[in-house]
């Protein structure tokens, strides 16, 4: 079996500071290579707080890195929710995607499953589709598995792996380079 390209996700900022340095670096020296890809939530534009990708502030550390953005839907208070719900959710969740990024610089699509193996930090797993692939089927295919969850602390960033049977050129153009930030 093969092991896919290293990517992370956070609930904060890529910039947070864990032991002096930036997040996105710590997760690159435990990786032994930067991520190719950072997942980040995006809930509403009038959502507040860290936990939202920011991109005034995010931007520019994953651009320099050629890190690229998979945004993540987020609705933790609605997960049992109604249909409705969802489709609100996710009227809200393509609004600020599209407000953060604009319409001509987007484009995704492909599943992101979230199968832990090891809790904390840990190195890139064997591809094992028994273990990666929901048992029900998918409209489309698996880009990215979740393995490990809280590397750092539930402030710290989770870890991910893209799949080796992809070409990952394939994956990360459905991903977002984010754009120049002008220094104020």
């Amino acid at each position: 079996m093969a092991i896919g390209s290293p990517g992370a996700d956070s609930s904060n900022l890529v910039t947070r500071l864990i032991g002096g340095k930036p997040m996105v670096d710590v997760a690159a020296e435990l990786l032994g290579q930067m991520p190719v890809l950072w997942g980040r939530y995006f809930t509403s534009v009038a959502t507040s707080g860290l936990v939202e990708y920011r991109a005034r502030r995010e931007n520019q550390a994953l651009r320099d890195r050629n890190i690229r953005v998979l945004p993540i839907a987020r609705q933790t208070k609605h997960v049992d929710g109604t249909q409705a719900d969802g489709s609100a959710d996710a009227q809200l969740n393509a609004e600020d995607l599209i407000k953060t990024f604009g319409v001509s610089y987007l484009q995704s699509q492909g599943a992101w499953v979230a199968r832990w193996r090891v809790r904390g930090c840990g190195l890139p797993l064997e591809w094992d589709p028994q273990i990666v692939l929901p048992r029900v089927k998918l409209p489309c295919e698996v880009l990215l598995w979740q393995y490990a969850d809280e590397c750092h602390g539930g402030d710290g960033f989770d870890i991910n792996e893209t799949n080796p049977n992809i070409d990952l050129e394939d994956i990360l153009s459905q991903c977002v380079l984010p754009p120049e930030t002008p220094v104020a």
